[in-house]
């Protein structure tokens, strides 16, 4: 005759109870998010284009050109502009025009670009700077804007120390993110300039800007350092993405809310129905000797209970022997759930909220002082057929952690 099962363990009761479904749910422990910031004013230099009149040029080339017209038209009335520029005192935009160049048949340097607007503005009709205008370029395939570390950016207008504060952006062709259009990923790219610009074209709402070494500043926070130079609203919630209306508009990036990151979820807007879902590293950065390993620990949180996830890990820049780090060359990722995925999309470690992780770092032999690397732990999900995230949502959440050689 069978025997009933023994008592469960107090401590198997206990997990059970925080299982079920009924229970309250508390996010897994994270770090605190970032602030941006504003610079104390400083006379004849402007923070925010405030109202914006946003001014899109299109090469008479560019066979996406009433599309790209239409998507400045919707972005300006869009709930999309109220949830990522009010809390920073930009305001509804006033309006938005629509001018075409002449054809562009060579890759632009940011001094042509500029000379681009400044013959729409004698030829094409384009409207005088006043102070709160942003010029957005379109660059037609298969040519782009050179001269920066990337192909879309934001600059003042003009360009130097010089002007009332306007500004340019540019946003060329690039590869586009499975499931997304053409379209969607110069939207997307546009979205990330124009939330930016419209912030910060000169001294405006940012991360304090790190020094050559940064694990030695007095502030040693991670996220002033997640890419070279400034660090803006755009660049904290690259890779987070949401569509309006939600079935079948223009896609977006979200940008990073200062209200919504003291709350301690998610941190970009607008808000998204899923659950959002992350890591987070307990130390910013860490020291490494040449030729030698570092066991950097992690967890997984999320903001409600959600399917497991998977992550991986690169450096997203450095200096020196540690600036190319990535898996299978001085990264392995470990985690107590394991392997997540398997067969065609790979081995990787899966994650889910209060999960342990672990990442190793080894430096090579060649390493020297001074070298650094800025790490991105990425959290995403992937549908076996492509490996890649559903368009339905977010393609990535990161969180950066940074390895040093003293």
């Amino acid at each position: 005759m069978a025997q009933p099962d023994a008592a469960a363990p107090a401590e198997s009761v206990a997990d059970a109870a925080v299982d079920a479904p009924d229970a309250p749910f508390v996010p897994g422990p994270h770090r605190p998010w970032p602030q941006l910031v504003a610079p104390v004013d400083v006379p004849g230099r402007q923070h925010v284009l405030r109202p914006m009149t946003l001014v899109t040029l299109v090469a008479a080339n560019d066979t996406l050109s009433s599309q790209l017209f239409a998507f400045s038209d919707a972005l300006i009335k869009s709930a999309w502009w109220h949830a990522t520029s009010d809390e920073y005192g930009v305001g509804t935009p006033e309006k938005s025009l629509h001018v075409t160049v002449p054809a562009i048949d060579h890759d632009l340097t940011e001094q042509e670009i500029a000379g681009y607007i400044d013959q729409a503005r004698t030829s094409s009709g384009a409207p005088p700077p006043n102070g709160n205008t942003l010029y957005l370029l379109y660059v037609p395939s298969p040519h782009e804007a050179t001269g920066s570390s990337s192909t879309a950016y934001h600059d003042a207008y003009p360009l130097g120390a010089g002007g009332l504060g306007d500004g340019l952006a540019v946003v060329s062709r690039a590869s586009a993110e499975l499931g997304e259009s053409e379209l969607d990923e110069l939207t997307e790219r546009a979205s990330h300039e124009i939330i930016e610009a419209a912030t910060d074209t000169r001294a405006g709402w940012r991360l304090p800007r790190a020094s050559a070494t940064p694990w030695a500043d007095a502030d040693t926070n991670i996220w002033r350092t997640v890419q070279p130079g400034v660090v803006e609203n755009g660049d904290l919630c690259e890779l987070s993405r949401i569509r309006e209306p939600l079935a079948s508009g223009f896609l977006y990036q979200r940008s990073w809310s200062n209200k919504a990151a003291l709350l301690g979820g998610d941190p970009c807007v607008p808000v998204r129905a899923e659950p959002y879902f992350n890591v987070s590293v307990s130390k910013d950065w860490v020291s490494i000797a040449a030729g030698q390993s570092v066991q950097i620990p992690f967890s997984g949180w999320s903001t409600a209970r959600a399917d497991d996830w998977v992550i991986n890990a690169g450096a997203n820049h450095g200096r020196g022997a540690l600036a190319d780090l990535a898996p299978g060359s001085g990264l392995v990722l470990e985690t107590s759930k394991g392997v997540g995925t398997k067969g065609k999309c790979g081995a990787r470690q899966g994650m889910n909220d209060g999960v342990q992780g672990s990442l190793t770092v080894t430096a090579p032999a060649s390493a020297k002082a001074g070298d650094f690397a800025v790490i991105w732990i990425r959290s995403f999900r992937e549908e076996p057929g492509t490996c890649n995230p559903s368009p339905a949502i977010d393609w990535t959440h990161f969180w950066p952690v940074g390895v040093y050689v003293e």
